[in-house]
């Protein structure tokens, strides 16, 4: 029997050594890493669709340069090795027109316009250039087709030659793992949420939702969906062990601010969150 509890006890520890081991984010942080972790990030640009400014545009970006906030956006990469910024792999939902991004040459696109506006799908270049490191940048990179590494070299094709602040997120711990290896001082993060096996990730979701693939991605932050967080212990136990936080989306002021006194940076939209700083400030 002090056998078998012996054994039982060795195999929990090493169950226990290689979860962490799967978990455990990297401590050593970049030293412009405060830059980000106190900024407020526009949930892809400021937009507002009943004024006429869509999401990933250049209208929405200049809208939170103008007022001051950070700016999150979502590059993907054309079949040509643009790299443009739009959220879904289609463009089906922002613009009426089934064409699969990463399978079209970006002349196939350029001209169409987004919600009925004037607005169309940015290039990476022309928003580098007209942000010009006046806010800081949270890039997501969204991965098609196993392009994970293409669109990591053409991405940073531009951004080695950027001055301004900027880190990098995804989905994908590939993505990760390749700026772990190529670009080791740029703050990366793993982004994710409680999401279903059901989804696109099939059984690959119960390893994204906790966190399970950080032995890849090595992220110095993690942005989770805020109103997941609470429900996953591989979040809870990575924060822990070192890793910066940062909620995404808050779409109410009461949420950002429980948010905010749990202490991750915000990635919000639809409200003006210049009133957190100025509650803070009166604190």
């Amino acid at each position: 029997m002090t056998e078998l509890i012996i054994f039982a006890a060795a195999v929990i520890m090493i169950l226990l050594a290689a979860y962490l081991f799967m978990i455990f984010p990297c401590i050593k942080k970049p030293n412009n890493s405060k830059i980000f972790t106190s900024s407020l990030y526009a949930h892809r640009g400021l937009h507002n669709k009943n004024e006429g400014i869509p999401e990933n545009t250049m209208a929405a970006f200049k809208r939170a340069v103008d007022q001051g906030y950070g700016i999150e956006l979502d590059v993907h990469l054309t079949k040509d090795g643009k790299t443009v910024i739009t959220h879904d792999d289609s463009l089906k939902r922002m613009c009426g027109a089934d064409i699969k991004v990463s399978k079209s040459n970006y002349e196939d696109f350029k001209d169409v316009k987004i919600l009925e506006t004037q607005e169309t799908t940015p290039l990476f270049s022309d928003f580098l250039a007209m942000v010009d490191g006046k806010v800081p940048l949270l890039v997501e990179l969204k991965t098609d087709d196993n392009n994970s590494e293409a669109l990591c070299k053409a991405v940073f094709c531009e951004l080695d030659l950027y001055s301004g602040p900027y880190c990098v997120e995804s989905f994908d711990p590939r993505v990760l793992g390749w700026l772990k290896k190529h670009r080791p001082n740029v703050y990366r993060g793993q982004l994710s949420c409680y999401m279903s096996t059901k989804s696109s990730h099939g059984y690959l979701a119960i390893l994204l939702r906790g966190l399970m693939a950080n032995f890849i991605s090595r992220p110095h932050f993690v942005a989770y969906s805020y109103k997941d967080s609470k429900k996953s212990v591989g979040f809870k136990l990575t924060r822990l062990l070192g890793a910066d936080i940062f909620y995404w989306t808050l779409r109410n002021e009461n949420d950002a601010i429980s948010a905010k006194k749990d202490g991750g940076a915000l990635i919000f939209e639809g409200f003006d969150a210049h009133k957190l700083q100025d509650s803070e400030n009166s604190l």
